[in-house]
């Protein structure tokens, strides 16, 4: 089930409380898309149904951005509203949002876009063809699986 970036948004804000860390929307726009990565190398479909674009300080979903822009560089202090038809984060969906809080939540927001600009990432390559343009799901998709395979790799 694909649904919105923010009931995504949502699953990281609700860690982030419950764990007393603090949390930044250009923190959480990665977290967001590094979890998107993962469930579509993992999983073959995206996490939510937004477009990710190339921006300045990394991958970005729009929608999410507007709705946490108020914040300015301070800390989310509370959850994004959405439709209560928006569909819910399934098991394995879970799974990667846990995973992901586990190995990147406490990276600053400048290490996470530091990660997302590194070469030949998703975003790197989307910039040096169409700064600000959309990254494609299928690039995504490449890299995340290449990136299991190295990690998969180091933990034999």
């Amino acid at each position: 089930m694909t649904t919105s970036a923010k009931v995504i948004a949502n699953a990281f804000i609700e860690r982030s409380h419950a764990e007393s860390k603090p949390l930044s929307n250009m923190q959480l726009q990665k977290l967001v898309y590094i979890a998107n990565g993962f469930c579509l190398a993992l999983l073959d479909k995206p996490l939510y149904y937004e477009e990710t674009y190339a921006w300045t300080y990394g991958p970005l979903i729009k929608p999410l951005y507007s709705s946490l822009m108020s914040y300015g560089s301070n800390n989310i202090t509370s959850t994004i509203p959405i439709s209560p038809y928006e569909d819910r984060i399934d098991l394995n969906e879970e799974k990667i949002i846990n995973y992901v809080w586990s190995k990147y939540s406490d990276m600053s927001a400048y290490k996470l876009s530091d990660l997302t600009h590194q070469a030949g990432t998703p975003w790197d390559i989307t910039w040096r063809n169409n700064d600000y343009g959309m990254i494609d799901n299928n690039v995504i998709a490449d890299y995340y699986k290449t990136l299991i395979n190295v990690i998969t790799q180091q933990s034999n």
